[in-house]
């Protein structure tokens, strides 16, 4: 994970943010797999993950929709 990102999540988790708009915090990159989450998903079958290592596929947005749905 970019060590940026990891910053941006902690920040966000803090619930500063969050609890200032009072909306709840739904941590996308927690419904990835450990390590580089990303790059698993892209090379998954089929990818859940673009090439481009930020955007999901349509299979990913698709599993990322039903886990924040159960959020």
């Amino acid at each position: 994970m970019p060590p940026s990102l990891q910053q941006a999540i902690d920040y966000h988790r803090s619930g500063k943010l969050a609890e200032a708009e009072r909306i709840p915090f739904f941590d996308w990159w927690a419904i990835m797999p450990a390590g580089c989450g990303a790059s698993r998903w892209a090379d998954a079958a089929p990818p859940l993950m673009a090439k481009d290592r930020v955007h999901f596929t349509r299979a990913g947005y698709r599993v990322g929709g039903q886990a924040f749905a159960r959020f």
